[in-house]
């Protein structure tokens, strides 16, 4: 399954179950995890849409998370 058709045909909730299960599977590799995919998988407004999604989520603002990496 790798395709965005496939996804789309998952029910909504396991979607959400499935990215938040790669969310946290990434989060605790830590820095060996490397980059989550392959330059060319994914446009970059693809990756800001999706992060602004996720800190809405969890409601973190930009601010905080330039203060996690002191920006």
């Amino acid at each position: 399954m790798s395709s965005p058709d496939e996804v789309s045909d998952l029910p909504e909730r396991e979607r959400r179950r499935l990215f938040g299960a790669l969310v946290r599977d990434y989060a605790q590799r830590g820095s060996e995890a490397g980059p989550p995919f392959e330059e060319s998988e994914v446009t970059a407004t693809e990756v800001a849409v999706t992060v602004a999604a996720m800190m809405r989520a969890v409601e973190v603002t930009s601010f905080e998370m330039a203060a996690l990496f002191n920006v």
